[in-house]
This record gives structure tokens, C-alpha cells and sequence, in this order.
């Protein structure tokens, strides 16, 4: 889908009482970085003294929330009227890539939620753009390719992070469905203080080491040891050409080993010519 379809049409605002008939998706909510206890307080704080001033942002016709989860359980708290502003999508796609717009246009995001959330959108249309499971691996490839240089375009970084934060997006999702989302708040959340790379790794862990793991991380405000470090691969070498050129292919792969080969002669060569 490509991102102009994200455009939303704008239908006037209407007043609402208690939002009974706004409907919660849960997949749409899970998209939302979740407020820390402090900005909470702070929300609620705003709408006893000022009221609702921005309206709630729903999805036109199938009346499900986009916009405006925390202030519709404060008003609905306490009893505060709000507007509603419908908007209208073609497909659910476009509602989640507006979402997803949304929450990265605020400044109290971290960079782990912002990254989530680039992943969440590149996973999203990555799939839809992927169709049937039948078409042939080249155009699957290029399906991703496409995707991933449009969002780097439309969000100002490189293709390779795109497709990182589909990496990160996937292993927040992977915890969360073991530890439950207190663990995605606690990763996402701007004080949080640990790297992309080592959530991809814990969630690489066993369900219940991962349970362990980010139960040491919310009591102590770091991971253990196990989970942090990362393997490193090591190969041994023969020094004889024949053994050496089959151990690496095998260690790494044809490209692998081409490239290592090919670095090896460019070294050589230097070295000849010194």
C-alpha cells in the first residue's frame, strides 16, 4: 500500500458523553507506546483543569479508536465530555500507517519506540505487498526491497534500518507474547536503557529464559549477563589452500567465503606492491 493511501478524509467533529458506542482494537492500541506512570498523572492533571481540547480520532464508519486511548479512560474516569473526528481510510493498512504516522510526529517518543514503530509499518505492508505465499522467492525480494526504500525515504533513514526495525518489531512482539506487555513498555520506554540489538537477542531465548530474564530487567534495570553478551563464531583455519578454501565455504557460505578471498588477494596485492 503506498503511503498517499494513507490520507485520511476529515469528517466534523461531534460531541460524546462517555464514548460507549467508540470501539477498542487491540492490535491498533498495542501500536501505542504506552504513557509512564509521571506523563499519566500529568494527562489526567490537563483534563481536570482544561478539559478535552483535542478531539479523539476514530475510523469513519467502523467507529474504532485511533488517536486518544488514555484521555478516553480519564474522561470516561471522570465524567469529561469530548469530541469525536471521524476519519476515513480505504483498508485497515492505511488505518494502521496513519497510526503509526501519528505516534511518530510526538517528541516523547524513545528511539526504541520509534523504531518499533517503523518496524510495525514495514512488517505491515511488507506482508500485503507480499500477496499469496505462491508467488515466485525474486518477487517476494523485491516486494520487501520496494517497501523498505519507500519508508526509508518517507522517514529519512537508510533502507538497512527499515528492515532492522522489522528485526526489533518482531522480537518486542515475540517478548511481549511471552512476558506480557509490561516487558514491551518497559523496552520501549525512553529510560529504558537497552540497545535494539539486545532485545533481538533475548527474545532469541527460551520462553521461559526470557520470563527470567526481563523479570531481573524491571526489579534491577538491566538484563543478566547470558542475555546481554553475544556469541561470537569462531572458525579454525588449515593452513593448506585446498583445506582452507573448503573450510570457509563451509563456515560461510559461497558469498561469504568470496568476499573474505577476495578481501585476502586486495591485502595481498597491497602488500606486494609496498
Amino acid at each position: 500500500m503506498k503511503a498517499d493511501h494513507a490520507t485520511a478524509g476529515r469528517k466534523e467533529g461531534r460531541t460524546a458523553d462517555s464514548g460507549d458506542d467508540i470501539k477498542i482494537d487491540k492490535e491498533f492500541a498495542a501500536l501505542i507506546p504506552a504513557l509512564s506512570a509521571d506523563e499519566l498523572a500529568q494527562l489526567e492533571r490537563s483534563l481536570l483543569a482544561e478539559g478535552c481540547r483535542d478531539p479523539l480520532l476514530v475510523w469513519k464508519g467502523k467507529n474504532i479508536l485511533l488517536d486518544g486511548h488514555n484521555r478516553l479512560s480519564l474522561c470516561r474516569q471522570h465524567n469529561l465530555p469530548f469530541k469525536v473526528e471521524a476519519l476515513e481510510f480505504p483498508d485497515r493498512e492505511a488505518a494502521e500507517a496513519f497510526i503509526v504516522k501519528n505516534q511518530l510526529g510526538r517528541r516523547n517518543l524513545s528511539p526504541e519506540a520509534a523504531s518499533y514503530l517503523r518496524g510495525k509499518r514495514y512488517l505491515a505492508e511488507k506482508q500485503a505487498h507480499g500477496g499469496s505465499r505462491s508467488k515466485a522467492k525474486s518477487t517476494d525480494q523485491f516486494d520487501r526491497l520496494e517497501t523498505a526504500q519507500r519508508l526509508a525515504e518517507e522517514y529519512k533513514v537508510g533502507e538497512a534500518t527499515i528492515r532492522r526495525d522489522g528485526k526489533f518489531a518482531t522480537a518486542v512482539d515475540s517478548i511481549a507474547e511471552n512476558c506480557d506487555e509490561k516487558a514491551k513498555q518497559a523496552i520501549l520506554a525512553r529510560d529504558a536503557g537497552l540497545s535494539r540489538g539486545a532485545v533481538v537477542r533475548l527474545a532469541k531465548l527460551k520462553p521461559k529464559e526470557q520470563q527470567k530474564a526481563v523479570q531481573e530487567f524491571l526489579e534491577k534495570g538491566k538484563l543478566p549477563r547470558r542475555a546481554r553478551s553475544r556469541k561470537r563464531s569462531t572458525i579454525t583455519l588449515p593452513t593448506e589452500p585446498k583445506s582452507l578454501a573448503e573450510k570457509l565455504f563451509q563456515g560461510l557460505g559461497a558469498k561469504g567465503s568470496s568476499e573474505v578471498l577476495e578481501a585476502l588477494a586486495r591485502l595481498l596485492e597491497g602488500q606486494q606492491k609496498e
